[in-house]
Order: structure tokens, then C-alpha cells, then sequence
């Protein structure tokens, strides 16, 4: 398909589209629309914003100008407001053209980028290799699915739903069931495993798991069997042994923090004598007080 040539007879044909009023979207001029204001030559999106300017000073003063001006004049204006819509148009009519010309080029390139981004360096590198020996086509080119599952089956039609899905590097699998690109395998982290005994030596792999299984049914039910409660304090501790100190060291000092009246509440006696509260009811028993 040659398209310079097509992008010439597209454009040669423009001017009979546009004075037939044939041109996609243009089917209305811009001076020939309600929310257009001549005097300023502004189009405005809303009714409320048109007839905020009409009370405006720049519109009263253009308004005035334009009243002075003759038809001829007056159709001078909106001949070059029509200019300035075919010079719009030609340009907008030129991009859906060569959008929907290469839309299939497109469309082929980002199937190509998000399987070059499935892959490893590794197995890029050994792509490149094949093509340079002649054993694989060049890259760009397009392939028909279809036919080549049919070519491998003996020209039986197979169902690509059924074909084994290629994933030599054991990436997860996303919502359509392909596996996610290899970029987003390695912004994830999904390739580092972390491993809680908590939980029974379950591995979580990337960090965002096992960020999320602290607050899971499994981590907490391995906590109540230690006699632990699931508390901000035990976030990222994957280790029984760690665990335990843990919580011993919190209930020692939750114990040192508990108030002991016999240790810290004081007492006085009639003569303005002050001593803790144990030391006092030892004196009242022996009747020193």
C-alpha cells in the first residue's frame, strides 16, 4: 500500500468533500452555529459563558465596530472564519485518514512491545541470533496465528484457547490468563520470596504479599496458637522465636508501667512523717502510730 500516494488523491478530493459539506464533523461552519459570537469571532461551549461575554466591555466595544461595518465587510469576516474552519478540517480529515491507514501497523507494534517486554534479555539475545542465521523471520513482520497453529497441526483447525501458553519464565498469570509482562515481574519484586514460620513456612513472593498476609486468616490464626495478640508491634516478624521475645519484653514492661499502691503510693503520719503505704500499715499492726 502506498501511502503517499493515497494521501495525495485523499487530499485532491477534499475541496469537492468539503463544499458538499461531506467532511466528517464539519457539516456545521463555525459561524453558522448558535453559541458563535460574529462581533468577536469567539464560539463559546455553553449557553451561561455566551452570555457572560455579551455583557462583557471587549464584547460591547467589538460589537460596536462590527455594527459599523458594511455587508461586503461583514461577509468578509465570515468568509475568513470559513478559511480558518477548511484549513481545521483538512488537517483533522488528514489524521483519520492515515489513523485508520495505519492502524493495523499499530495495532502489530504493540503486540510486539508487550511480547518483547514478556521476555528475558536472555531470550531476546537468542531471538536476535536466530534471525541473524536465517531461522526466524525478521522482527515487525506479521504472522497469522491461525494459520500457523493450523500449519503445526497438520492444517487442522486448533483453538487458541487450548494452545499451552509460552511462559519459559514462569511468570504469574494476570486477569486474562496470560502471564504479566516482565517488567511489571520485576517492579513487583515478584521474584523474591519471603518465607514466615508463623505461618507454617508459607512462602509469599514480592513485597506487597507479604506485606498483605500480616493481616490474613493464616498469620493470625499462627499467633492466637502462640498465645500472641495481632497487634502493629508484630508487623514483619516472621520468626516464632522472634515473636515470643517479643511479646515477653512487651508484658515485662507493660508490668513495670502498671501502678503498685503498696510500692508508689505515699502515706503521712500525725507528725507530717511520709513513708509508702506498705511501711505504713506495718506501723499501724504494730501499733507505733
Amino acid at each position: 500500500m502506498d501511502i503517499v500516494s493515497s494521501l495525495t488523491d485523499r487530499t485532491a478530493n477534499f475541496q469537492e468533500r468539503w463544499s458538499k459539506r461531506e467532511v466528517a464533523g464539519w457539516a456545521t461552519l463555525t459561524h453558522e452555529m448558535q453559541l458563535f459570537a460574529p462581533e468577536t469571532d469567539r464560539i463559546f461551549a455553553s449557553e451561561g459563558t455566551l452570555n457572560a461575554h455579551k455583557n462583557s466591555k471587549d464584547f460591547a466595544k467589538n460589537k460596536q465596530i462590527f455594527g459599523h461595518l458594511t455587508p461586503d465587510e461583514r461577509n468578509m469576516v465570515l468568509s475568513r472564519s470559513e478559511e480558518t474552519d477548511m484549513k481545521i478540517a483538512a488537517l483533522e480529515d488528514e489524521i483519520c485518514f492515515l489513523h485508520d491507514l495505519l492502524r493495523p501497523i499499530f495495532e502489530d507494534t504493540i503486540d510486539h512491545v508487550t511480547r518483547k517486554q514478556a521476555r528475558s534479555a536472555r531470550e531476546v539475545e537468542e531471538e536476535l541470533e536466530a534471525i541473524q542465521r536465517g531461522e526466524l523471520p525478521a522482527a515487525g513482520s506479521r504472522f497469522d496465528d491461525a494459520d500457523s497453529a493450523a500449519s503445526s497441526s497438520g492444517g487442522e483447525e486448533v483453538d487458541l484457547n487450548d494452545r499451552a501458553i509460552y511462559n519459559p519464565l514462569n511468570l504469574p498469570l494476570g486477569f486474562d490468563g496470560k502471564p504479566i509482562p516482565y517488567w511489571m515481574y520485576k517492579l513487583h519484586g515478584l521474584g523474591h520470596e519471603f518465607k514466615c514460620e508463623i505461618c507454617g513456612n508459607t512462602s509469599y513472593w514480592g513485597r506487597r504479599a507479604f506485606d498483605k498476609h500480616f493481616s490474613e486468616w493464616r498469620h493470625i490464626n499462627g499467633l492466637k496458637a502462640l498465645h500472641i495478640p495481632n497487634s502493629n508491634h508484630f508487623h514483619g516478624v516472621t520468626g516464632i522465636e522472634d515473636a515470643i521475645r517479643l511479646h515477653e519484653k512487651m508484658r515485662r514492661e507493660s508490668v513495670s508501667t502498671i501502678f503498685n499502691a503498696e510500692r508508689e503510693m505515699e502515706c503521712e503520719d500525725a507528725s507530717g512523717n511520709v513513708m509508702s503505704y506498705r511501711t505504713y500499715q506495718d506501723l499501724m499492726r504494730q501499733g507505733m502510730l
